[in-house]
């Protein structure tokens, strides 16, 4: 398929795939919610008839085998698990219960209760809708679960970055609604599906951009050769510009719109054009278009004879990229800054997929950069040096002065600043390179830019984020938690179970506690302690003594340290209780006042790792626990209050202290940062003698350099794969030439990627690169495995203390007064307590597998776990009788490690299962690897780069003697003495030089006696050549002579007019034989050339006019320039053109117009000289014989003539060459060395 059908085909598939995109996009936005509903509700139709006929015929086989049982009214665990996992392969969990007891269930994810009012029920249990399908018979209820859709995704492990807040959401109703459709299913009621927020597939977009991109490439390929290319180059510019501007106001392409790639909570800034995407977008764009401008400029410049258009088109391209490089830092700025992309290097473990991307688009911008930069240098390097400096620093004044006056600009000027005077030295110094140092050194340049700018405003986003910290924790909570406290308040106020427990004796506080925290206070554990005072009406403890007495709360509650967040709750602002909510609750009722109770609240300022209830409870001092990277004190009347973390603060508040008179009066005198011993501290005062120190390791030196080690090795191994496609590109070459294969492929190589000397590899750059890879891939080896072996006994760390931690905690409630008061009495405080002394969340299970109390409850109050125990963990527990089991369990896609203990009374039968569910984060892990991998990444860059030293040195020490071996090798002169090599070493080289040695000497001894077999091989030619055309004019001579003298003898009549033919006849004869020895003479002793400078216009112009003349034939003289010297003999060169213009002459066959044309040019450092005529040709068979000295076809002449102009051409350093087709004429072509000395 040649390239104009290629180009073809991709027109029409793209035009096929923009149409068929923008036809379904059409379609998606008119009825897309539409049939999205009606195919989910035929989905839902037919796998609830599949299921309704399934569950019959599993069920009916249930009552079958229970009919058939003799010592048991049900089947055992066995029995149902087998007709369980035929159920499973279609979706469908299974539950039985006999008297309301459950004997048996599939899954632990569901709530499903015994009791029923319908054969079929629909029902949301956590973010599933399920159709429920119940049996009942002798007293047994079989529930068969099927669910139906999920209400919207929610991932539990991703952080709201990655999450997109414009989900769908489904839900089910009993009444038709707004974008809703019927779902109609046998035997059961008619309900509704609903729809909202219904968000567009975005497939069919990247269909359309797909075939927008097909078509792009098409007219590009298309028109690449021809002089309409960059008019195609700006049409497709202004197309794709169109395409963006509907997009970027709503009318196509709507569906991308919702990604997170364009999304402004990840990134957003106008300056950068808008989102990541469009920033993307505009990157490409934009190196789309500077790569065929610079690629039109380089061919045009190329062929252009006006050396000022270059010039002043190179100073353009300059500015251009200095602009250019201005919105590059600035873009870098708006990533660090305006947006959740995480670029800082430092903490490797918490990049993202959209950090590379941002990386990605800054390297594309630099390659668009150093495309437009580099074409600009190449040409003002044509220029003397110092007219390229004083451009080069005249270029950069006005982007240097808009850049310092604009404020906007201000965080950019250094990076700016100091890049320009770097590459300004850098082209300066490397002007004569083109090797693959230029390119690594422009990448060093890149990578030592970019993590600059990254480490710094990095830093400087930290400390912001760290001062938004400090205030969020100097002010000790939020809103939201105000406003939970409003709807605690009035659900306490009306509560009669506080007057019951103030009016009754058989109520402990234990019990009063535990029920209050299940009510009110569940969704408070995880931010804060919760404690409970209670009080008589004479101010004493009620039921036991309280942590507080009376007088010292009461007063604390009424005190100016406390702001009214609702009528009952106040907030503390000093004291041990920074932080902290009090509530207070008058008890009373028509009998009279019995006494009061309050309710403290302290925030837990503890990280809570392990525990899930982080998963649902997140708050804005979350950033405060990640990766244990923060320590903080908190302190009041200058006394230590609360520490958290590896810092060691002191008792005393000594902080304002250490802040200089100009740091207190830049940051106010109540905040500011400083360094101590190695760590960065914020102080903030809040002026009410509450102070709060926030801390950080500062950065050392290794960790500071991590994003220039990133980014640099990201980048040479960039430039270590272009050397290896080039290596792998003349492999194949190789091996197809070896085999003789003549492949596509190979042609395909060599006219896409026409390298020249750069895709040959040598010895020494094949050496590098071998030692660079075994290096490279020495450390990812290395990285591997011990990445592993971290993830591994972390993993195994995590397992051994939750084993550790569950026992402990099934040892204290073992025991009989704890199990008693648990299992029996229904005391569950204790079990809160445990879970806050070990920081972890408890379920406690019954002996039959029902949930007897959670630490969690919202998992369970929104139905996101079941009441019973993981079935495969029951069934191992409870029938095969293990005493522990630490298993795998997942909440949606959340994995987490679960530990079950078997609790055993005083008769060591079992009395119920502990559950301990560990949600490992991973925090640690991730910060410990991070650490670690930035270390051995920034040792790997410095052994990196010694290896490369090392592997140059040792390539340069081995190529040595194979560069000199083919020096020498290129000089080797036949007919001069040749140099031997001198190698002092005995190994594979020296024995090489040897052979190169003897080689040398036996081509010396067989050039002697070749030139002697040469020499008399010529003479013998020679002589046969001389005799041949010697004795052709004699037989002529001897035949007139013997007709003369047979007419003397005759005396005829005529004999005077035949003595003066005879005469004529052998002048002529004689003539040709001094002509022929004439020219054996020349070809033989042909003078050494008196080499002067000649204008070679005016040698060839002497030839044509002199030829011209002699013949009549007119013949067409071109030629572009005056003068064009060349350093010759011109006599000779004189004879080289006569010879062949005459040759031209002879050639044309009668009855045809002779034309012949001459034509001089100049192609670079060479001068061409072209003769044309429209002669017979030469035909293929002579082709190979005409600068022979004996050929010749014409029936005169020695046929030296070519032979002789040859060897004065080749004696002047040029070439003759020649192209010839029969019938039609030839053309021989000289070229010489242009001469531009005086």
């Amino acid at each position: 398929m040649n390239r104009f059908h290629r180009n073809t085909l991709l027109l029409i598939l793209g035009a096929l795939l923009v149409a068929v995109g923008q036809v379904f996009m059409i379609r998606e936005q008119n009825l897309g919610a539409e049939n999205g509903l009606v195919n989910l509700s035929n989905r839902i139709e037919e796998s609830m008839i599949t299921a309704q006929a399934l569950i019959t015929q599993v069920d009916d086989s249930i009552d079958k085998k229970e009919q058939m049982l003799v010592n048991s009214t049900h089947l055992d665990w066995a029995g149902y698990e087998l007709l369980s996992q035929t159920l499973q392969s279609q979706g469908i969990d299974f539950f039985v219960y006999e008297f309301g007891q459950p004997v048996f269930w599939s899954t632990q994810n569901f709530q499903i209760s015994p009791n029923f009012e319908k054969s079929i029920e629909l029902q949301k249990q956590g973010n599933m809708f399920v159709a429920v399908y119940h049996k009942q018979r002798y007293g047994k209820s079989f529930a068969y679960v099927l669910p139906l859709i999920e209400a919207k995704e929610i991932s539990y492990t991703q952080s709201s970055v990655f999450q997109n807040s414009n989900v769908v959401e489904y839900s089910i109703s009993r009444n038709p609604v707004e974008n809703s459709t019927p779902v109609i299913v046998p035997d059961m009621e008619l309900f509704y599906l609903v729809v909202s927020n219904y968000q567009h597939p975005y497939w069919f977009d990247i269909l359309f951009l797909l075939g927008a991109l097909m078509i792009s490439a098409g007219v590009f390929g298309m028109t690449k050769s021809s002089k309409f290319h960059l008019l195609a180059v700006g049409a497709l510019f202004g197309s794709w510009l169109g395409i963006y501007s509907l997009f970027s106001h709503g009318y196509s392409l709507e569906a991308l719109q919702s990604t997170p790639l364009f999304s402004h909570e990840l990134f957003f800034a106008s300056q950068s054009g808008g989102s990541l995407g469009e920033l993307i977008f505009i990157t490409v764009l934009g190196l789309f278009v500077i790569s065929s401008l610079v690629r039109w400029l380089e061919q045009w410049i190329l062929k252009s004879e006006q050396p000022l258009a270059g010039f002043v088109l190179s100073n353009l391209a300059m500015q251009a990229s200095l602009w250019m490089l201005v919105w590059l830092l600035l873009n870098g700025v708006n990533l660090v800054h305006l947006g959740r992309i995480n670029l800082d290097f430092q903490q490797f473990h918490r990049l993202t997929l959209f950090s590379f991307i941002a990386v990605a688009t800054l390297a594309v911008h630099w390659v668009a950069f150093y495309r437009l930069n580099g074409f600009a240098w190449s040409v003002l390097h044509i220029q003397s040096t110092w007219i390229v400096r004083l451009i080069s620093v005249a270029q950069a004044l006005p982007p240097l002065v808009f850049v310092y006056i604009t404020p906007e600009l201000a965080d950019i000027f250094p990076y700016w600043m100091g890049f320009i005077a770097a590459w300004i030295g850098f082209e300066w110094w490397m002007k004569d390179r083109k090797d693959w140092l230029r390119v690594v050194l422009r990448v060093v340049f890149a990578g030592i830019l970019i993590s600059s700018l990254f480490a710094k405003e990095s830093a400087i986003k930290e400390k912001r984020t760290r001062r938004y910290l400090a205030e969020n924790l100097l002010r000790g909570t939020d809103i939201e938690t105000a406003e939970r406290l409003k709807k605690t308040e009035s659900m306490l106020l009306v509560d009669q179970g506080i007057v019951d427990y103030y009016t009754c004796t058989d109520e402990t506080k234990a019990e009063f506690e535990k029920r209050l925290r299940e009510l009110y206070f569940g969704p408070y554990l995880a931010d804060f302690e919760v404690n409970f005072l209670d009080f008589n009406s004479l101010g004493k403890s009620y039921r036991q003594e309280n942590s507080y007495d009376y007088p010292a709360i009461s007063q604390l509650f009424k005190g100016e340290d406390c702001v009214p967040v609702t009528t009952n709750f106040v907030k503390v602002n000093n004291y041990k209780l920074k932080g902290s909510f009090i509530g207070r609750f008058d008890v009373s009722s028509a009998v009279g006042y019995h006494g009061v109770f309050f309710v403290i609240l302290s925030p837990r300022l503890s990280s809570m790792e392990g525990r899930l209830s982080d998963v649902f409870n997140r708050n804005v001092l979350e950033p405060l626990y990640a990766d244990n990277q923060y320590s903080f004190s908190i302190y009041n009347n200058n006394r230590l209050n609360y520490s958290y973390g590896s810092v060691d603060y002191p008792l005393d508040n000594r902080w304002h202290g250490k802040f200089n008179d100009s740091m207190a009066a830049n940051n106010g005198g109540g905040k500011g940062f400083l360094l101590a011993e190695g760590v960065s501290h914020f102080v903030l005062n809040d002026g009410l003698n509450n102070t709060v120190v926030l801390s950080r390791s500062q950065v050392d030196f290794i960790g500071s350099i991590t994003g220039f080690t990133v980014l640099g090795l990201a980048g040479i191994l960039l430039v270590m794969l272009y050397y290896f496609l080039l290596w792998l590109r003349q492999r194949i070459i190789v091996m197809g030439e070896i085999t003789g294969k003549k492949l596509k492929l190979l042609k395909k190589l060599r006219s896409r990627m026409p390298l020249g000397h750069q895709g040959e590899l040598f010895i020494a750059n094949r050496l590098q690169l071998y030692v660079t890879w075994m290096v490279f891939a020495t450390f990812l080896v290395v990285l591997f495995v011990t990445v592993n072996y971290f993830v591994r006994n972390y993993s195994e760390t995590q397992k051994d203390g939750l084993r550790q931690k569950a026992n402990e905690i099934a040892s204290k409630l073992s025991s009989k007064v704890n199990i008693d008061a648990v299992y029996d009495k229904y005391q569950t405080g204790l079990v809160y307590d445990l879970a806050e002394y070990y920081n972890t969340d408890i379920n406690l299970y019954r002996a039959d597998g029902t949930l007897l109390v959670s630490t969690n409850d919202r998992l369970i109050e929104e139905s996101v776990r079941g009441r019973l125990m993981n079935p495969s963990v029951y069934r191992k527990m409870a029938n095969l009788g293990s005493s522990t089991s630490l298993i795998n369990e997942s909440l949606g896609d959340l994995d987490y490690i679960s530990s079950y203990t078997a609790l055993l009374n005083k008769d060591l039968k079992v009395k119920g299962y502990l559950n301990l569910p560990y949600f490992s984060n991973r925090k640690d892990l991730y910060r410990d690897i991070s650490e670690y991998a930035v270390t051995i990444i920034n040792l790997f860059a410095l052994v990196f780069a010694i290896m490369i030293v090392i592997a140059y040195l040792v390539a340069q020490r081995i190529a040595l003697p194979l560069n000199l071996i083919r020096k020498q090798l290129a000089s080797i002169k036949i007919g001069e003495r040749n140099q031997p090599l001198d190698w002092d070493k005995n190994d594979e080289i020296g024995l090489l030089v040897k052979e190169y040695n003897k080689m040398i000497v036996e081509l010396e001894n067989s050039l002697i006696l070749l030139a002697e077999s040469e020499r008399q091989g010529a003479w013998r030619e020679m002589a046969k050549q001389v005799a041949h055309e010697i004795k052709n004019p004699l037989t002529p001579m001897r035949l007139s002579l013997q007709h003369l003298q047979f007419s003397l003898e005759r005396n005829d009549d005529n004999l005077k007019e035949k003595i003066q033919k005879t005469s004529e006849l052998l002048i002529r004869q004689i003539d040709s034989l001094s002509q022929m020895a004439e020219e054996f003479s020349s070809f033989a002793k042909m003078p050494e050339p008196k080499l002067e400078r000649v204008n070679l216009l005016q040698v060839v112009s002497d030839a044509v006019l002199l030829l011209g003349k002699e013949s009549d034939m007119p013949i067409a003289w071109k030629y572009a320039h005056e003068t064009v010297f060349v350093q010759a003999d011109p006599l000779q060169l004189g004879r080289v053109f006569t010879n062949i213009l005459k040759n031209a002459i002879q050639s044309i066959p009668e009855g045809r117009t002779g034309e012949i044309a001459a034509n001089l040019k100049l192609a670079g450092n060479l001068v061409v000289v072209e003769f044309k005529d429209n002669g017979k040709g030469i035909p293929e068979t002579l082709r190979e014989k005409i600068f022979s000295p004996n050929f010749s076809t014409k029936n005169s002449g020695m046929g030296l003539g070519l032979a002789i102009s040859k060897r004065i051409v080749e004696q002047l350093g040029g070439r003759i060459s020649y192209q010839t087709k029969v019938g039609e004429g030839t053309t021989f072509t000289i070229e010489l060395p242009a001469f531009h000395g005086e």
